[in-house]
Protein backbone atom coordinates (compact mmCIF):
# COMPACT_ATOMS: atom_id res chain seq x y z
CA UNK A 1 0.00 0.00 0.00
CA UNK A 2 2.92 2.38 -0.54
CA UNK A 3 1.51 5.64 -1.86
CA UNK A 4 4.31 8.18 -1.98
CA UNK A 5 7.32 5.90 -2.15
CA UNK A 6 9.02 4.19 -5.03
CA UNK A 7 9.31 0.45 -5.34
CA UNK A 8 12.10 -0.57 -7.70
CA UNK A 9 12.50 -4.34 -7.94
CA UNK A 10 14.61 -5.54 -10.86
CA UNK A 11 15.35 -9.14 -10.10
CA UNK A 12 14.76 -11.83 -12.67
CA UNK A 13 16.46 -12.27 -16.01
CA UNK A 14 14.91 -14.37 -18.79
CA UNK A 15 15.54 -18.12 -18.76
CA UNK A 16 18.04 -19.72 -21.14
CA UNK A 17 15.31 -21.84 -22.77
CA UNK A 18 11.54 -21.55 -23.20
CA UNK A 19 9.75 -21.33 -19.86
CA UNK A 20 6.01 -20.89 -19.38
CA UNK A 21 4.06 -20.91 -16.16
CA UNK A 22 0.70 -20.00 -14.73
CA UNK A 23 -0.86 -20.08 -11.29
CA UNK A 24 -4.39 -19.55 -10.00
CA UNK A 25 -5.55 -19.39 -6.37
CA UNK A 26 -9.02 -19.08 -4.91
CA UNK A 27 -9.93 -18.48 -1.30
CA UNK A 28 -12.83 -17.68 1.00
CA UNK A 29 -12.30 -15.58 4.12
CA UNK A 30 -12.46 -17.16 7.56
CA UNK A 31 -15.89 -15.67 8.24
CA UNK A 32 -17.27 -16.22 4.70
CA UNK A 33 -17.28 -12.47 4.19
CA UNK A 34 -15.74 -12.59 0.73
CA UNK A 35 -13.72 -14.36 -1.93
CA UNK A 36 -10.27 -13.79 -3.36
CA UNK A 37 -9.00 -14.72 -6.83
CA UNK A 38 -5.32 -14.52 -7.76
CA UNK A 39 -3.85 -15.37 -11.16
CA UNK A 40 -0.30 -15.04 -12.47
CA UNK A 41 1.45 -16.10 -15.67
CA UNK A 42 4.85 -15.73 -17.30
CA UNK A 43 6.61 -16.53 -20.57
CA UNK A 44 10.34 -16.27 -21.21
CA UNK A 45 13.00 -17.48 -23.59
CA UNK A 46 16.44 -16.65 -24.97
CA UNK A 47 17.67 -16.63 -28.56
CA UNK A 48 21.44 -16.50 -28.57
CA UNK A 49 22.38 -13.17 -27.03
CA UNK A 50 18.82 -11.78 -26.84
CA UNK A 51 16.10 -12.84 -24.40
CA UNK A 52 12.75 -11.79 -23.05
CA UNK A 53 10.57 -12.30 -20.00
CA UNK A 54 6.91 -11.29 -19.90
CA UNK A 55 4.85 -11.67 -16.74
CA UNK A 56 1.48 -10.48 -15.52
CA UNK A 57 -0.91 -10.92 -12.68
CA UNK A 58 -4.42 -10.14 -11.50
CA UNK A 59 -5.93 -10.18 -8.04
CA UNK A 60 -9.54 -9.55 -7.01
CA UNK A 61 -10.53 -9.57 -3.33
CA UNK A 62 -14.01 -8.86 -1.94
CA UNK A 63 -14.39 -6.22 0.75
CA UNK A 64 -15.55 -7.23 4.22
CA UNK A 65 -16.82 -5.69 7.44
CA UNK A 66 -17.06 -7.91 10.52
CA UNK A 67 -18.07 -5.35 13.13
CA UNK A 68 -20.54 -3.22 11.13
CA UNK A 69 -18.69 -0.04 12.17
CA UNK A 70 -16.94 2.25 9.68
CA UNK A 71 -14.41 2.06 8.25
CA UNK A 72 -14.83 -1.31 6.57
CA UNK A 73 -12.42 -3.93 7.91
CA UNK A 74 -11.25 -4.73 4.37
CA UNK A 75 -11.77 -2.89 1.10
CA UNK A 76 -12.74 -4.51 -2.19
CA UNK A 77 -9.41 -4.66 -4.06
CA UNK A 78 -8.44 -5.24 -7.68
CA UNK A 79 -4.81 -5.31 -8.77
CA UNK A 80 -3.41 -5.84 -12.24
CA UNK A 81 0.28 -5.84 -13.09
CA UNK A 82 2.64 -6.50 -15.99
CA UNK A 83 6.43 -6.84 -16.22
CA UNK A 84 8.69 -7.08 -19.28
CA UNK A 85 12.45 -7.71 -19.41
CA UNK A 86 14.65 -7.67 -22.52
CA UNK A 87 18.35 -8.47 -22.04
CA UNK A 88 21.06 -8.43 -24.66
CA UNK A 89 24.47 -9.98 -23.93
CA UNK A 90 27.22 -8.33 -25.96
CA UNK A 91 29.59 -11.05 -24.71
CA UNK A 92 30.22 -12.92 -21.45
CA UNK A 93 31.35 -9.73 -19.70
CA UNK A 94 29.00 -7.01 -21.00
CA UNK A 95 25.20 -6.95 -21.08
CA UNK A 96 22.31 -4.56 -21.47
CA UNK A 97 18.92 -5.04 -19.78
CA UNK A 98 15.78 -3.02 -20.56
CA UNK A 99 12.52 -3.34 -18.70
CA UNK A 100 9.01 -2.05 -18.11
CA UNK A 101 6.68 -2.46 -15.12
CA UNK A 102 3.02 -1.47 -14.76
CA UNK A 103 0.51 -1.83 -11.94
CA UNK A 104 -3.04 -0.59 -11.40
CA UNK A 105 -4.70 -1.03 -8.01
CA UNK A 106 -8.28 -0.03 -7.19
CA UNK A 107 -9.66 -0.10 -3.62
CA UNK A 108 -13.31 0.55 -2.73
CA UNK A 109 -14.79 0.66 0.76
CA UNK A 110 -16.99 2.58 3.14
CA UNK A 111 -15.59 5.37 5.34
CA UNK A 112 -17.08 7.80 7.83
CA UNK A 113 -15.74 11.02 6.30
CA UNK A 114 -16.73 14.63 7.03
CA UNK A 115 -19.66 13.48 9.22
CA UNK A 116 -21.20 11.18 6.57
CA UNK A 117 -20.97 7.51 5.58
CA UNK A 118 -19.31 7.59 2.14
CA UNK A 119 -17.99 5.09 -0.36
CA UNK A 120 -14.31 5.74 -1.01
CA UNK A 121 -12.69 4.73 -4.32
CA UNK A 122 -8.90 4.98 -4.47
CA UNK A 123 -6.97 4.12 -7.63
CA UNK A 124 -3.17 3.87 -7.79
CA UNK A 125 -1.39 3.53 -11.13
CA UNK A 126 2.35 3.09 -11.50
CA UNK A 127 4.56 2.54 -14.50
CA UNK A 128 8.31 2.54 -14.80
CA UNK A 129 11.05 1.96 -17.36
CA UNK A 130 14.73 1.22 -16.93
CA UNK A 131 17.87 0.58 -18.95
CA UNK A 132 20.79 -1.14 -17.24
CA UNK A 133 24.35 -1.85 -18.35
CA UNK A 134 26.40 -4.52 -16.53
CA UNK A 135 30.12 -5.12 -17.03
CA UNK A 136 32.60 -7.54 -15.53
CA UNK A 137 35.96 -6.51 -17.02
CA UNK A 138 37.69 -9.18 -14.92
CA UNK A 139 36.66 -11.56 -12.09
CA UNK A 140 37.55 -8.96 -9.41
CA UNK A 141 35.46 -6.01 -10.68
CA UNK A 142 31.77 -5.41 -11.44
CA UNK A 143 30.15 -2.28 -12.84
CA UNK A 144 26.42 -1.53 -13.06
CA UNK A 145 24.90 1.64 -14.54
CA UNK A 146 21.12 2.14 -14.58
CA UNK A 147 18.81 4.88 -15.84
CA UNK A 148 15.31 4.66 -14.36
CA UNK A 149 12.03 6.52 -14.82
CA UNK A 150 8.91 6.00 -12.70
CA UNK A 151 5.51 7.66 -12.63
CA UNK A 152 2.89 7.13 -9.93
CA UNK A 153 -0.60 8.58 -9.86
CA UNK A 154 -3.35 8.18 -7.30
CA UNK A 155 -6.93 9.36 -7.55
CA UNK A 156 -9.37 9.36 -4.60
CA UNK A 157 -13.11 9.93 -4.91
CA UNK A 158 -15.97 9.83 -2.41
CA UNK A 159 -19.67 9.19 -2.97
CA UNK A 160 -21.54 11.27 -2.00
CA UNK A 161 -18.97 13.79 -3.22
CA UNK A 162 -16.69 15.31 -0.60
CA UNK A 163 -13.91 17.85 -0.50
CA UNK A 164 -10.86 15.57 -0.16
CA UNK A 165 -8.45 16.72 2.55
CA UNK A 166 -5.37 14.88 3.73
CA UNK A 167 -5.67 12.25 0.97
CA UNK A 168 -4.96 14.45 -2.01
CA UNK A 169 -4.91 13.18 -5.57
CA UNK A 170 -1.27 13.09 -6.52
CA UNK A 171 1.08 12.49 -9.41
CA UNK A 172 4.76 11.77 -8.77
CA UNK A 173 7.59 11.34 -11.25
CA UNK A 174 11.09 10.11 -10.60
CA UNK A 175 14.13 10.17 -12.87
CA UNK A 176 17.11 8.38 -11.43
CA UNK A 177 20.59 7.39 -12.51
CA UNK A 178 22.43 4.86 -10.43
CA UNK A 179 25.91 3.40 -10.61
CA UNK A 180 27.72 0.74 -8.63
CA UNK A 181 31.29 -0.48 -8.79
CA UNK A 182 32.53 -3.42 -6.73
Amino acid sequence: DAIGGVVNIITKKPPQELAVGAMYQYGISKHNEGEEHIGRAYLGDSFGRFGFLLAGGYQNKDGWDLDGVLPDDGDHEELGSAVRRFPFDFNDNHSLLAGFEYSDMDREGMRFYQNLDRERDAEDKRHSYFLQYDARPNPLYNLMLRAYYSEHENDIEFSPTAQVTGEEDAKHKLNQIEGRFT
